[in-house]
């Protein structure tokens, strides 16, 4: 009998030392993911960057009459800031017919600086036909790596929108 009650103790005494060490996770349990990779999109529904286009009058590149700016600016409301360890945002742009663009993705390069709030701007060479009217729709398919300031949680997010450029003139 004395030897079971020394199996006993042991047991609870490597039992308590495990506990009080703080010991990993149960493997069942998903790890969350690390800050440089963002980890996965957010729900569609949970828009954190504001888009906004514009037509300059302005030609910026060869053979394209206009400019189209695109702007990505973070939801104020949000605390939120772009992590400029990850990957530059980029966006996909998808247009009527009518409209030209001299590209339809863009990077919009992070800053140098650790976190930062900058709006990111793309330039793309814009023409349109006449009559086109200012009616249409810009689609902009997005992705950025941006994080919370509370919970220091950085995140990859993903989101489409549809805006109407204003025009400058």
């Amino acid at each position: 009998m004395q030897t079971m009650r020394i199996g006993a103790v042991a047991t609870v005494a490597v039992a308590l030392l495990v506990v009080g060490c703080g010991s990993e996770a149960p493997a069942s349990r998903p790890a969350p993911p690390p800050p440089a990779s963002g980890g996965p999109p957010l729900p569609a529904a949970d828009t954190l960057i504001q888009v906004s286009a514009r037509v300059d009058p302005a030609a910026t590149v060869e053979g394209f009459p206009k400019t189209l700016v695109v702007e990505l600016a973070l939801d104020p409301a949000g605390d939120l800031h772009w992590n400029n360890d990850a990957n530059s945002p980029t966006i996909t742009l998808t247009v009527p017919e009518g409209v030209r663009l001299s590209r339809t993705t863009a990077v919009m390069p992070n800053t140098a600086l650790e976190h930062d709030v900058v709006p990111r701007v793309a330039r793309i060479g814009f023409a349109e036909e006449t009559g086109l009217g200012t009616d249409w729709r810009l689609g902009v398919q997005l992705e950025a790596f941006v994080c919370r300031d509370e919970g220091r949680v950085c995140l990859r997010q993903q989101e489409t929108h549809e805006v109407r450029p204003a025009r400058e003139r």
